[in-house]
C-alpha cells in the first residue's frame, strides 16, 4: 500500500521518506495487540513471565500457524464447570454471515465468514506425531507391532507431554486444559455408588480395567519415550487416564480432502466418490477444542485443502447437516458443525463424516502428500452475527444420550434445569449450553435418552442344540438379544395419566423366538433358510408353516371387537389367532419380567456389604493414591485390581453348584440400587430450588435470607456437579423402565381381552 502511494504521489526524496514515517506513527498509535499483517517479531508483547495464560496460549497458537485475530480464549460463561471457551475478541469488529437470498440459485452465493483458521500441521494427529524425529520412531515401533492404534498414539503422546510439565512444547495449551475430568472413569468409589444398578456403572468399571491393562502393556515404551524426550518423571496412571479423557472429550475426526477444495463442497459435488478423495485423521485441534456446544450455535467448522503458498478461502457450499456435528464428535468428526472424533469425540458434518470415513484413516495419503496444505476453518452459519466479547459455540450433536454425554464428556442434559434459567442450564453444570432441539415429556429426561435391556443368556459354551438354533434364527431375522428402549417413544400426556410406551416390535419378535417350542424353532429356521423363490412359492400355495404366521393385533381387534358389525372368525382362523395370542402373551410377559427385574436393580437400596467395600476402597485410595504403573510387574491400579478381584470371586461363587455359596455370593456381591425414583426427583427439585435461591441471594437478598445468614442458618445447598449428573442420569433410566413397564401391562390386558373375545366367538 505504501509503495503504491509513494510511486504515484512522491515527487522527491522528502515525500518518499515522510509517507512511511507517517504510516509508522499511525500504527504506533493503534492497539499493539493487532499485528496488521506485519511479522510477529515486529509486534511487541510483554515478557513470557508477565503474560496471562490466555495470552501465552494465543501467541503459542499463532506461532503454529493459527489465525486468531478475531478470537480469544477466556473463562466460559456456560457455568463453573465449563472451563475455558472461545470468544470474539474485545477489540474485534462485529461479524455477520450473509443470508441466502432468492436469486442465489442463479449465481454463486457469497462465502461464509471465516472466524479463525487452524492448520492441519498444528493438530495432534498420529501422522504428525509419527513424523516427529524425537518420538516418532518409538511410537512407530508400537504401531508396527499392532500394540497401538492412531488414537493410542495421540493419547500416549499427550500423557508424555503432560509429564514433561513446563518443558513440554505443548505447555501453553496443556496448562489451559481441565486438570481433571468429570467422566465416571475418574470418579471415586463413593461417587460411583451413585450409579449402582445402571448400565453405565458396569460399563465405566469395565472400560477402566481394560484401559489400565492396555497401558500397562505399553508402559515400558512410554517410559522410553519420556526419557528420550527429557522428562523429569515417567508418565503415571493419572497422566494416561487424563490424556484418555481429554482425547475422547475434545478430539475431532477430520475429513481431509486429497484434492484442492473444501470438504463440504467436494462431497456435495461427488457424494459417491468421497471415499476416494477424503482421508480421515483423528486427533486434537488446539484452539478449536475450546469451542463449547450449543443447540443454536453461531459457528461450524470444516476442513479445506489448498496450495501451501495460498491461504485457504472460505467455501461457498453450506454445511451438509445444519449445525450438528457428529461428535461435530456427531459430534467428533470433522466437517461442518462441530468438533469431533471417533465415538466419543466431537464430530462435525455428519454426511461428510459418514462418507469420508469409508476412505479409512491410515497414516499416509494426506493432502500434504499431494502437494497441498490443509486447514480447519471455523465459520459463521448463514445469517449468524456475533459481536465483541460474545462466546462462539458449535454443536456436538443433539442425538447423544445422557449416558454417552456423562461417560465421554462428564456432563448431562437436564431439561428441567435448562428451562428454569435464561441461559438454558444450571450454573454449576455444562448442561446449560447443551440444549436439545427435542424434549422428552419426562422430567429430567431428554428425548435422546434410552435404556438398554439384554436377555440373560448363558455363556455360549453352555448352550444346547435348541439354544444354538434360537440364536441362529435371531441372526437370520436380523434381531439381537438386547433392546434399546427409547425415551422418545414415551407418551406422558395428561390424557394417559401415567407415562407409557408401546412394546417395541423388535422386542416382541426377539422374545417370541426364545419362548417358542423347540419344534416351532426348527420349523421356522428351516423355512427362513430356504431360497427366496421357494419361500414365495410356499406362500402363494398357502403352505407356509404355522410358525411363520404373524399376528396383527389391530386387525384382529377389528374382527372380534367391532360392536356394530362383527366378522366372525373361521375355525382355522380362531385356532391360529389363539396360538399367536398365546405366543404374544408369553413374549410380553417375559418382557415385563425383565423390566421388573431391571427396576428392582435400579431402585433397590445399596447393600450394606457393598457400602462397606466402597468405604474400604476410599480409605485405601486416600492412603496409597493412584500410583505410577509398575513397568516391571505390569500391575493394574489398586482400584481396578480390587474391582477385578471382586468380580472374579463373584463369578467363581456363582459358578459353583452349592446353594450356600450361591446365596453367599448374592448377599455379598450383588450390587444394590440407588433408591426410588421419587427420591431422585425430590433431590433434583431441591437442587433447582437451591440454585434459584443462590441466584436471588447474590442479586438482592431478602430480609429473611439476611436473618438466616446472621443467625448462621444454612439454606439448601445444590448438589455437587458429579452427584447432580448421576441423579439426572439414573432418574431418567428409572422413568424409562417404568414407562415401558406400564405399556407392557397395558399390552397384556389387551391380549387377554382379545383372547376372551376369540373364545366367545369360537368356544
Amino acid at each position: 500500500f505504501f509503495i503504491r502511494i509513494m510511486r504515484r504521489l512522491s515527487t522527491g526524496s522528502a515525500a518518499a521518506v515522510a509517507l512511511p514515517i507517517a504510516g509508522a506513527v499511525w500504527l504506533q498509535s493503534q492497539d499493539q495487540t493487532k499485528c496488521y499483517g506485519l511479522p510477529q517479531a515486529l509486534c511487541e508483547h510483554p515478557g513470557a513471565e508477565q503474560m496471562s495464560p490466555e495470552l501465552r496460549l494465543k501467541q503459542w497458537l499463532e506461532s503454529r500457524g493459527c489465525r486468531l485475530n478475531n478470537v480469544e480464549v477466556k473463562p466460559s460463561t456456560v457455568g463453573e464447570e465449563s472451563g475455558y471457551g472461545l470468544f470474539v475478541a474485545e477489540d474485534a469488529h462485529s461479524m455477520r454471515s450473509a443470508r441466502r437470498r432468492w436469486w442465489w440459485p442463479f449465481g454463486s452465493p457469497p462465502p461464509f465468514t471465516t472466524v479463525a483458521t487452524f492448520p492441519l500441521s498444528s493438530c495432534l494427529t498420529a501422522e504428525n506425531i509419527l513424523a516427529d524425529p524425537q518420538v516418532g520412531g518409538r511410537f512407530g515401533y508400537l504401531v508396527d507391532r499392532g500394540a497401538m492404534n492412531e488414537r493410542d498414539i495421540v493419547i500416549g503422546h499427550l500423557a508424555v507431554e503432560r509429564a514433561r510439565g513446563a518443558h513440554s512444547a505443548l505447555a501453553p495449551w496443556i496448562d489451559m486444559l481441565p486438570k481433571e475430568s468429570h467422566s465416571p472413569l475418574c470418579w471415586s468409589p463413593s461417587e460411583m455408588a451413585e450409579l449402582q444398578g445402571t448400565s453405565l456403572y458396569a460399563a465405566a468399571r469395565a472400560l477402566k480395567r481394560k484401559l489400565a491393562a492396555h497401558w500397562a502393556e505399553v508402559q515400558p515404551v512410554l517410559e522410553a519415550v519420556a526419557v528420550q524426550a527429557g522428562t523429569e518423571r515417567a508418565p503415571c496412571w493419572d497422566d494416561v487416564l487424563w490424556a484418555h479423557c481429554v482425547f475422547w472429550s475434545r478430539g475431532h475426526s477430520l475429513p481431509v480432502p486429497k484434492k484442492e477444495g473444501a470438504a463440504s463442497t467436494l462431497v456435495a459435488q461427488d457424494p459417491k466418490g468421497a471415499p476416494s478423495f477424503m482421508h480421515v485423521h483423528e486427533g486434537l485441534v488446539p484452539g478449536l477444542d475450546f469451542a463449547n456446544h450449543s443447540s443454536l450455535p453461531q459457528c461450524w467448522w470444516e476442513v479445506a485443502s489448498h496450495p501451501p503458498t495460498r491461504p485457504p478461502t472460505p467455501t461457498n457450499a453450506p454445511p451438509s447437516s445444519n449445525s450438528s456435528n457428529g461428535d461435530g464428535k456427531d459430534s467428533a468428526a470433522g466437517g461442518s458443525g462441530g468438533s469431533g472424533g471417533g465415538g466419543s469425540h466431537r464430530e462435525g458434518d455428519s454426511v461428510i463424516n459418514k462418507q469420508a470415513a469409508q476412505a479409512g484413516s491410515g497414516l499416509q495419503g494426506a493432502a500434504e502428500g499431494q502437494g497441498l496444505a490443509s486447514s480447519i476453518l471455523l465459520q459463521l452459519h448463514r445469517g449468524a452475527s456475533v459481536g465483541p466479547g460474545q462466546e462462539l459455540c458449535i454443536n456436538y450433536g443433539d442425538t447423544k444420550s445422557n449416558e454417552e454425554l456423562l461417560l465421554l464428556y462428564g456432563f448431562v442434559y437436564d431439561p428441567d434445569l435448562a428451562a428454569s434459567t435464561s441461559c438454558g442450564g444450571s450454573g454449576n453444570t455444562r448442561a446449560s449450553s447443551r440444549g436439545r432441539s427435542k424434549r422428552s415429556p419426562l422430567p429430567g429426561c431428554s428425548s435422546a435418552d434410552f435404556s438398554m435391556l439384554a436377555c440373560p443368556l448363558a455363556p455360549s459354551d453352555q448352550w444346547d442344540d435348541v439354544m444354538h438354533k434360537r440364536v441362529q434364527l435371531l441372526t437370520c431375522l436380523g434381531l439381537r438379544p438386547q433392546f434399546f428402549l427409547k425415551a422418545s417413544e414415551i407418551d406422558a400426556s395428561p390424557a394417559q395419566g401415567k407415562a407409557t410406551a408401546p412394546v417395541p416390535i423388535d422386542v416382541v419378535e426377539t422374545l417370541e423366538v426364545f419362548v417358542m417350542e423347540a419344534e416351532e424353532v426348527a420349523s421356522r429356521l428351516e423355512t427362513v433358510l430356504l431360497p427366496k423363490a421357494a419361500k414365495e412359492e410356499l406362500q402363494q400355495k398357502g403352505q407356509l408353516p404355522q410358525s411363520c404366521a404373524t399376528l396383527d393385533l389391530d386387525a384382529l381387534s377389528r374382527r372380534v371387537e367391532q360392536k356394530n358389525k362383527k366378522v366372525p372368525l373361521t375355525q382355522r382362523e380362531a385356532e391360529s389367532a389363539h396360538r399367536l395370542l398365546g405366543l404374544r402373551m408369553a413374549a410380553v410377559s417375559t418382557f415385563l419380567g425383565l423390566l421388573e427385574l431391571r427396576m428392582s436393580e435400579l431402585e433397590a437400596p445399596p447393600s450394606a456389604a457393598q457400602q462397606q467395600q466402597q468405604q474400604q476402597q476410599e480409605v485405601q485410595q486416600g492412603q496409597e493414591g493412584m500410583g505410577q504403573l509398575d513397568g516391571q510387574q505390569q500391575e493394574l491400579p489398586d482400584e481396578a485390581r480390587s474391582e477385578e478381584a471382586s468380580e472374579q470371586q463373584q463369578q467363581q461363587q456363582q459358578g459353583s453348584g452349592s446353594s450356600s455359596s450361591s446365596s453367599s455370593s448374592n448377599s455379598s456381591f450383588t450390587p444394590g440400587g440407588t433408591g426410588s425414583l421419587e427420591a431422585d426427583l425430590e433431590m433434583l427439585a431441591q437442587h433447582q430450588r437451591a440454585l434459584q435461591a443462590n441466584r436471588e441471594s447474590t442479586t438482592s437478598p431478602t430480609h429473611q435470607q439476611q436473618q438466616q445468614q446472621q443467625q448462621g442458618v444454612q439454606s439448601e445447598c445444590p448438589l455437587s456437579h458429579r452427584k447432580h449428573c448421576a441423579v439426572v442420569y439414573r432418574a431418567g433410566q428409572k422413568q424409562i423402565i417404568r414407562a415401558y413397564a406400564v405399556g407392557a401391562r397395558e399390552e397384556l390386558s389387551r391380549i387377554m381381552r382379545l383372547l376372551r373375545a376369540v373364545e366367545e366367538q369360537n368356544p
